[in-house]
């Protein structure tokens, strides 16, 4: 079998029906990796494989290799180990553990990991990589016998000159409330660039990621490789290779959709650097580093404050009650309800925790409220009873509140209900004051014009509210017990 070797940082890959590993035979389960090139000073990624396995759900693999030659940076589970829980520990020197169990099998030839190694040797040599298989399992917990094998890496000289990969960047602006892009886009004009690190920083205060995506330039290189992390606030990370066996005219490397965190109006800055470059030889690339502008627009916004709602009940003496709402947890305030001191009077005031001041002179009562604790629902915190001065009336109760605090002593900002309440110092109709308006009303106001010795309501006598007390009264009491559409006083 024919091998093709090619050398890339965190991204070159082999096709594996073209890989011929040391130490085994074609049809048997085992590890491995392609042998590579890289030059001093430099880096590359080498690709571990799984092959020919059959129902493996848990896996044991060790990278064992000189350390004072190559050092890894970089192991990223891949492939097989999709969705497997995987343990790395890269904390000996010459060592790299890798072991990994799944719900699902591994069947079949893909990738177990990706690891990026730097280049300590300081002149040309070659060294070897032990791809180690440890015990495994399958699904029924039987051991499988997976082979070992190992690869070699052939360090040469190290670049006369370094390559270059321009990177670009689109900056955004928008208003509070919205969305904008944020796009980093790459070229080469001296050969096609293969496998990279990025690294994207932002101000997690003031920005919120929304999504980060890779160009599809990048994504539909054939054999491409990638990973995008953006679970830590403020940072994005992209790590890509991809064969580059094609020259490809890059365009989109990584757009990143931002919505503002804070409704202020704010510019800052999103930078991405760029490590660990190479090129489709092998080659170690140089990038400068792009930092986008954003400008967001804050907006101003409607609050909508809470509100204490008055009620209305009543109509010979209204009760008149307040009720606060709970998600104020009002603890403590100082209120005033006023009134047409011509119309009106407050006889009564109740309510726990109130401590209250009838001023009828003044048409108000000011009341105190104390809650220890703060209310945590929708609370009626005081009731006050009315009653005319004279006659049926109309009048607006107003309520206001200051010093309004909740449980920790922070200030509370509300709105204040105002209604209208109609009152009156009799029953419209009831002449004989029996409670009730009927015919027995009509007879005793028919007598009463009439001269007979009757008890009557004197308040009650004036039907159609005209201050006089005549026949028409009569005709107005008759037509409101027929049902016309007619007003009694």
């Amino acid at each position: 079998m024919k091998k093709r070797i090619i050398v890339i940082f965190l991204a070159v890959c082999i096709a594996l029906s073209l890989s011929a590993p040391a130490l085994a035979a074609d049809g048997d389960a085992m590890v491995y990796a392609d042998n590579v090139e890289t030059t001093v000073g430099g880096g590359f990624y080498l690709y571990v494989y799984g092959r020919d396995f059959t129902d493996v759900a848990a896996l044991d693999v060790t990278l064992y290799y000189d350390a004072s030659v190559i050092e890894a940076q970089t192991c990223t589970p891949s492939g097989h180990l999709s969705g497997a829980n995987t343990d790395i520990n890269m904390a000996t020197p010459g060592e790299i553990s890798i072991k990994a169990v799944t719900a699902s099998k591994m069947e079949g030839n893909d990738y177990i990991a990706i690891v990026h190694f730097s280049v300590l040797a300081e002149s040309e040599t070659i060294t070897r990589v032990t791809v180690s298989a440890g015990e495994a399992y399958d699904s029924s917990l039987s051991p499988v016998k997976i082979k070992s094998t190992y690869c070699t890496v052939k360090i040469g000289k190290a670049q006369s000159q370094s390559k270059y990969l321009d990177i670009t960047r689109t900056n955004a602006s928008f208003k509070y409330g919205e969305n904008a892009d944020v796009t980093f886009s790459i070229t080469s004009s001296q050969v096609s660039f293969a496998a990279g690190l990025f690294s994207v920083e932002y101000d997690e205060s003031l920005l919120r990621l929304v999504s980060a995506d890779v160009g599809s330039e990048l994504k539909n290189v054939s054999g491409a490789v990638y990973s995008i992390n953006s679970s830590t606030p403020g940072s994005v990370r992209l790590s890509y290779a991809a064969p580059g066996i094609e020259a490809i005219d890059f365009g989109k490397l990584l757009t990143l959709n931002f919505e503002a965190a804070t409704n202020e109006s704010f510019v800052t800055e999103v930078k991405l650097t760029a490590g660990a470059l190479y090129d489709v030889n092998g080659d170690s690339m140089r990038s400068n580093e792009a930092v986008a502008t954003v400008t967001v627009t804050g907006q101003q916004q409607e609050v909508k404050l809470p509100e204490f709602k008055a009620k209305i009940e009543g109509y010979l003496g209204v009760t008149y009650s307040v009720t606060a709402p709970g998600e104020t947890g009002l603890a403590a305030g100082d209120f005033t309800i006023s009134y047409d001191k011509t119309k009106l009077k407050c006889v009564s005031v109740e309510g726990d925790g109130v401590v209250y001041n009838i001023r009828n002179d003044l048409g108000t009562v000011k009341f105190s409220y104390i809650n220890d604790g703060g209310i945590v629902k929708d609370t009626v915190i005081v009731k006050a009873t009315f009653e005319s001065i004279g006659g049926h009336v109309e009048s607006e109760i107003v309520l206001t509140g200051r010093n309004l605090v909740n449980d920790d002593f922070e200030t509370i900002s509300a709105l204040f209900d105002k209604v209208t309440c109609s009152v009156s110092d009799h029953t419209s109709g009831d002449i004989n004051g029996d409670g009730s308006v009927n015919n027995k009303d009509l007879t005793r106001l028919f007598q009463y014009l009439s001269g007979w010795n009757v008890s009557v309501d004197d308040k009650a006598l004036d039907i159609n509210g005209d201050s006089k007390v005549n026949n028409k009264d009569i005709t107005r009491l008759f037509q409101y017990l027929s049902n016309w559409n007619v007003e009694i006083y």
